[in-house]
């Protein structure tokens, strides 16, 4: 079972602008400064590790998240970065979710990053809402291939959320409801879920 749509939808912060904001908007405003000297003075240097690229100047990104109505302002900054730009069709999250067999299917990134094809999984959820949360996710449905190449589709239910083990801002997952069995169709996965969530969580002696 894949979990790259927890990477999508899990561990991201929201804006947060004043209590008594009349218009909430966020302007948002990046930089790039290449080369930045990181540290005054002393000799340059590299990194004693080959596989680190660390030196004394780096690339660094600053981003600037404000709201004219409210005032607040909020400034981000970080080293060795990466950016660029692509579609809402092509990492899933902006996208409305789809229904199936009462359930709310909300699309991850597609496999191979381009706007063919179906996502690499969903995220389950009851209820149709602008932002995702642990307590909202109640499975995941996972694209895998059959013998011949045919696309299949294996589903859990019942998550179990906990702190990653990497201090990742991206929660680690277990699911209490698993099955071997695969699905031909998205349909026919989600409404596998369904039937778990009808039945309940399993107790502590059937996880």
């Amino acid at each position: 079972m894949t979990d790259h749509a927890i990477d999508t939808y899990l561990g991201w912060e929201s804006f947060s602008h004043a209590k008594d904001c009349k218009n909430p908007r966020e302007e948002t405003l990046w930089r790039s400064n290449p080369a930045y000297l990181g540290r005054e003075g002393g000799p340059k240097h590299t990194c004693a590790n080959e596989y680190c690229d660390h030196q004394d100047r780096y690339d660094k990104l600053e981003v600037r998240i404000l709201c004219r109505s409210c005032g607040v302002v909020r400034e981000l900054s970080g080293v060795h970065h990466g950016y660029g730009t692509t579609l809402t069709a092509v990492i899933g999250y902006g996208l409305a979710p789809t229904r199936a067999s009462g359930l709310w299917l909300y699309p991850g990134e597609k496999l191979f990053r381009d706007t063919l094809g179906d996502p690499w999984d969903y995220m389950v959820s009851e209820k149709k809402l602008e932002r995702l949360r642990e307590a909202d996710v109640v499975g995941v449905i996972g694209q895998g291939r059959g013998k011949r190449g045919a696309v299949l589709w294996s589903a859990a239910a019942h998550p179990i959320f906990r702190p990653s083990h990497f201090e990742r801002s991206t929660p680690d997952v277990t699911y209490r409801t698993k099955t071997d069995q695969t699905f031909k169709t998205i349909t026919a996965a989600a409404r596998w879920i369904a039937a778990r969530l009808e039945e309940g969580p399993p107790s502590d002696a059937e996880a």
